[in-house]
């Protein structure tokens, strides 16, 4: 789920269509517009100088560039159109979607190398994983640990694109939207959430007890938030900036400028609310003394990685 929110364009993408889903037992699924069918050939068969070099923030905070070119020949999947992305890249930005997956894959594996010790199978669950951007790079990269993948998303749209067009090593389920998943627990290893938790208003801490519960004791949680680095960045993102113009103040009346940017976040917690959107109608904020405070009453914190997941958002990685 990322922070620019679904791209949807009946313009562009004529065969587009809607699908209502009901109400589960704890709470409901999410409508979204998906465009299944239609796809973005896989980016094995790109001529190599049209996937551009990319560069992207390690857990360190240094810079890391990456050729795609020279990981593009182990993928064989199609792409899902910009409507089944949840905001990552527009079509014509293709290759610098599927990198970024794979910029997000070196950073866990990364993380798990660090804080797990030796090399054992991880069994991994992408909370929020939208069509696989994140998790179609488990099967294609030569790593110490193996990996069994498990996704779920509010949307049984973007599951259903999982299980046409992704391989069936991903297993993948839709989950409603109270914090109730259908895992056991001590499930998993490893729990990522890529751009979740700045949306999540309501049930934030119930949704990180329940990510708690699935996850093994001595396990990782990698969850990506809005920090006080992310912060800093707004004034200077041009595009970051225009999406708080069309948020309302909440109960402070903020003013959205650039200024606001440029002085520490006011409040431990922020929520800027968009009026008119059904999805991702809110942008969540959490500064890093708030996390420390709140989130530590419940999970260890190992680090807070400022601006390693796109440049923007930061990563904080628990143990269970």
């Amino acid at each position: 789920m990322d922070g620019n929110g679904p791209n949807h364009s009946e313009k562009f993408y004529p065969a587009l269509f809607a699908t209502t889903f009901p109400m589960s037992e704890s709470g409901q699924f999410r409508d979204k517009l998906t465009d299944v069918e239609n796809v973005v050939p896989a980016i094995s068969t790109w001529p190599r100088e049209k996937t551009r070099k990319f560069q992207f923030t390690n857990l360190d905070g240094g810079t890391q560039r990456i050729d795609p070119a020279e990981f593009a020949h182990l993928d064989p999947y199609p792409m899902p159109m910009p409507v089944d992305r949840e905001g990552y890249a527009k079509e014509e930005n293709s290759d610098r979607y599927w990198a970024s997956g794979l910029a997000d894959w070196f950073n866990v594996n990364a993380a798990v190398k660090k804080y797990s010790g030796e090399a054992k199978p991880v069994r991994l669950l992408d909370f929020g994983c939208a069509s696989g951007r994140f998790l179609r790079h488990a099967f294609l990269q030569p790593v110490e640990q193996k990996f069994e993948c498990w996704g779920c998303d509010l949307a049984p749209a973007n599951i259903d694109w999982i299980r046409r067009h992704l391989p069936a090593g991903i297993h993948c389920q839709a989950n409603s939207s109270d914090p109730s998943l259908d895992f056991e627990d001590d499930t998993f290893d490893l729990v990522t959430a890529f751009s979740v938790f700045t949306h999540i208003d309501a049930d934030e801490t119930e949704w990180l007890l329940e990510l708690k519960r699935i996850t093994k004791p001595g396990g990782l949680l990698y969850i990506t938030t809005h920090n006080n680095a992310s912060w800093k960045k707004v004034s200077s993102r041009p595009g970051t900036l225009r999406q708080f113009e069309h948020q309302n103040r909440f109960e402070e009346n903020l003013k959205t400028d650039p200024s606001m940017f440029s002085n520490p976040m006011p409040r431990e917690r922020l929520v800027f609310r968009k009026d008119r959107e059904e999805v991702y109608n809110c942008n969540v904020w959490h500064r890093d003394d708030y996390i420390g405070q709140q989130w530590s009453k419940h999970l260890e914190i190992l680090t807070i990685a400022d601006c390693a997941h796109g440049s923007f958002q930061s990563p904080v990685i628990m143990r269970a």
